[in-house]
């Protein structure tokens, strides 16, 4: 099964990602063969690569995805209507700005920065097997994305 090591320990997987490491100011493609050899420990690897974490950079980006997600577990444990089955979470944030509120001196800027555009977005797609709920919470839903953001809060945090 695919992705099944990382779906039955975290809940969730990654079938693939683009980076722009801000280091090495190089991009970089990870593509479904890669998120399929993903284990528990790959996957959070995969995320710190994704959000630049080796830069310092990942502060910027994280409380805002994180909270994002946090909205977005709310409202799953409230509603009631329907299940989502194999839908995606498209996580895309611009690496030039995040470059830039990673050097010393702008962080006094950053407000600034983060308010003339939005530079970051968390959008839910992919909505091929969505069934009533029959009034029951989606539980596989509300467990894959806290998982998700439990995983990005361990990432925060290290």
């Amino acid at each position: 099964n695919k992705y099944s090591e990382s779906k039955s320990t975290l809940s969730f997987c990654i079938p693939g990602f683009q980076v722009y490491n801000v280091n090495s100011k190089k991009y970089s493609k990870f593509g479904k063969d890669y998120g399929k050899q993903l284990n528990a420990t790959g996957v959070y690897e995969a995320l710190k690569l994704f959000f630049n974490h080796e830069s310092g950079a990942s502060k910027y980006i994280l409380p805002l995805v994180i909270k994002h997600l946090k909205t977005v577990s709310d409202w799953f444990k409230k509603q009631r209507i329907f299940h989502i089955y194999s839908s995606s979470i498209l996580i895309a944030y611009d690496a030039a700005v995040l470059q830039q509120l990673n050097v010393p001196d702008f962080e006094s800027h950053a407000d600034n920065q983060l308010g003339q555009k939005p530079w970051y977005c968390v959008t839910l797609i992919d909505f091929a097997h969505i069934v009533p709920a029959n009034g029951e919470l989606d539980f596989n839903y509300i467990t894959g994305i806290d998982s998700l953001i439990n995983v990005l809060g361990n990432i925060q945090s290290s």
